[in-house]
C-alpha cells in the first residue's frame, strides 16, 4: 500500500493538471471572442463595454497573469485538503493493522517463536522421561548392561532398585490406572462402536460386534499430568551427563 504522503502528491499533480486544462480551454475561449470583436467593437450586447476593452486590449497583460494566479490558488487550496485527507486516511490505516497485529499476537500467545527451539523442546519432552528414570532408576543403565553375565539373583536384587527408582518417578509426573476394571483372565463383552485405540482384539475376530472374549491384560491409561516446564536451552540429544570424579 502507498504511504499517504505519495498518495497526496499524486492527487496535487492531478488536480493540478485537469485545472491547467480548464484554464486554457478558458483562455482560448476569451482569447476567440476577443479576437472576433475586430478591435473596438463590444463582444456582444449583453458584454460590458469596460470588459470588452480588457479582453481585447489587455488579454496578455490583464486576463493570461488573473487567470494563472487563480489556477494557482485553486491548486494550493484543493491540495492542503486533499493532503489532509490522506493523512487521516493513512492515520487510520495504521490504527487499524497496528490492532490487527495486536490481535494476531494476543492470539497467538506472544511473538512466533524460533522454529529450532520449537523442534529441540518437543525433543526433550520424549526423552525427559527417560532422563528422570535414568537418574532415580538408572534405567538406561539396566536396559544396556549385559545380563548373560549375572547370576539370576544378581539380576533380581538390580531389577528391584530399577522398578523402585522407575516408579517414583512416574508417580511424581504420572497417575497411571488399569483401562479395564475388569480383573485378568475374567470374561467380558465388547459391545458395538467399542474404540479401538484403547482395546486390541485377538484370536478369532470375525464378523460385527458384540465379541465375548477374555482379558488378558487391562491395559494403561494416564489419569493425570503433571509434567515439568522445560527451558529451551538444553540440548534434548542428552539424556543423562557424565559423571567425571576429579581427585
Amino acid at each position: 500500500m502507498q504511504s499517504p504522503s505519495a498518495c497526496s502528491r499524486r492527487s496535487f499533480l492531478f488536480v493540478a493538471l485537469v485545472l491547467m486544462v480548464f484554464v486554457a480551454m478558458f483562455d482560448i475561449a476569451l482569447y476567440a471572442m476577443a479576437s472576433a470583436g475586430g478591435g473596438a467593437a463590444p463582444l456582444a450586447s449583453w458584454v460590458p463595454s469596460w470588459l470588452s476593452d480588457v479582453l481585447m486590449h489587455g488579454f496578455s497583460s490583464v486576463v493570461l497573469p488573473s487567470t494563472v494566479v487563480i489556477w494557482l490558488v485553486t491548486v494550493l487550496v484543493l491540495w492542503r485538503f486533499h493532503a489532509g485527507l490522506f493523512k487521516k486516511l493513512g492515520a487510520t490505516d495504521t490504527d487499524a493493522a497496528r490492532k490487527s497485529q495486536g490481535k494476531k499476537t494476543q492470539a497467538s500467545g506472544g511473538p512466533v517463536p524460533d522454529p529450532a527451539a520449537v523442534l529441540n523442546r518437543e525433543r526433550r519432552f520424549y526423552v525427559h522421561l527417560l532422563t528422570l528414570m535414568q537418574r532415580e532408576g538408572r534405567l538406561i543403565d539396566f536396559l544396556f548392561e549385559n545380563l548373560e553375565t549375572y547370576e539370576d539373583a544378581q539380576i533380581g536384587a538390580a531389577a528391584r532398585s530399577v522398578h523402585s527408582g522407575c516408579r517414583k518417578i512416574l508417580d511424581r509426573y504420572l497417575t497411571v490406572a488399569p483401562l479395564l476394571s475388569e480383573a485378568e483372565e475374567s470374561p467380558i463383552t465388547i459391545p458395538p462402536g467399542f474404540d479401538p485405540r484403547s482395546m486390541t482384539l485377538t484370536g478369532n475376530v470375525t464378523g460385527e460386534p458384540p465379541f465375548s472374549g477374555q482379558v488378558r491384560h487391562r491395559g494403561w491409561q494416564v489419569k493425570r499430568f503433571n509434567l515439568p516446564t522445560l527451558t529451551e536451552t538444553e540440548d534434548a540429544a542428552v539424556l543423562t551427563p557424565a559423571e567425571i570424579e576429579i581427585g
